[in-house]
C-alpha cells in the first residue's frame, strides 16, 4: 500500500508535536521555586505562523533599539523599487488602477505587461 508523504509543515506539526495535558502543566507549576523570576512564560502554538508572531511580538517588545531596527527595515522595503512595482501589479490585477492611466515612461520603467487571459506582470522584477 502507497502511503502519501507529508510534506506541510502544519501537518507535521499537528501529526508528531506532543502539546502538554493540563496535568503536566500543573505538575511543573508546582516544582518552581517560587522565589526565581520567570521572564517570559514559553506557550506552544497550534501552528508556525502563531508562533512566529508571539516570537517577533516578545522581539519587538523588548527594547526600543529593536523597535528602530524594525522601522529602518521597514523604510528599505517601502522605498524599493521591487516593492512599488508588487503594489502596481497587485492594484492592476484586482482592478482598483486602469492600465491605460499609467503613463509610458512607468510601463517601461518596471516592465509592466498584459498576459493574454487578462493577468498583469513585470518582466523586470
Amino acid at each position: 500500500m502507497a502511503t502519501r508523504m507529508r510534506t506541510s509543515i502544519d501537518i507535521m506539526y499537528r501529526s508528531y508535536l506532543k502539546l502538554p495535558s493540563i496535568s503536566e502543566k500543573e505538575e511543573k507549576a508546582v516544582e518552581k521555586p517560587e522565589n526565581e523570576k520567570v521572564e517570559k512564560t514559553i506557550t506552544i502554538l497550534p501552528n508556525r505562523r502563531e508562533q512566529s508572531k508571539e516570537n517577533f511580538k516578545f522581539w519587538y517588545e523588548k527594547s526600543e533599539e529593536n523597535r528602530q531596527k524594525h522601522r529602518e527595515r521597514v523604510k528599505q522595503n517601502s522605498n524599493s523599487d521591487e516593492t512599488y512595482v508588487k503594489r502596481i501589479v497587485r492594484e492592476l490585477n484586482a482592478g482598483k488602477i486602469a492600465f491605460e492611466k499609467i503613463k509610458e515612461k512607468t510601463k517601461t520603467k518596471y516592465g509592466l505587461k498584459k498576459r493574454e487571459n487578462g493577468e498583469y506582470y513585470s518582466d523586470k522584477y
